[in-house]
């Protein structure tokens, strides 16, 4: 939703929608968008949250080596898919993907499982 625009405003024209193909026309109902931001790239393999937590299962420059940041991005995480969850009119998306050579080729979608 645009600021100060209403929920009407801010969402496209139905003939907008349909010349966008299927997807566009499926996602036509969606009022709201939940952006998680990728601040750094999982590398781990194991999906436990006590291992996502973990500073060294992330890619991480040395700026973001700081005791708790890998915490950080998985509250992160967490609160997106609990607004989405939230709001049955939502679309979750989740920012990023391989930006960072250094961290190695993850296979496709292989940066937020």
């Amino acid at each position: 939703r645009r600021a100060g625009g209403s929920a009407a405003a801010a969402r496209p024209s139905v003939g907008a929608v349909r010349g966008r193909g299927r997807r566009g026309a499926q996602m036509a109902h969606l009022e709201s968008l939940v952006v998680v931001a990728g601040h750094a790239v999982y590398v781990g393999h194991d999906f436990s949250p006590q291992r996502a937590e973990d500073n060294e299962a992330w890619f991480l420059e040395d700026y973001q080596r700081v005791p708790g940041q890998a915490r950080t991005f998985v509250d992160h995480i967490r609160t997106g898919v609990e607004a989405a969850a939230a709001d049955p009119l939502s679309l979750l998306l989740f920012s990023g993907g391989e930006t960072r050579a250094e961290a190695g080729a993850p296979p496709p979608g292989g940066g937020h499982r």
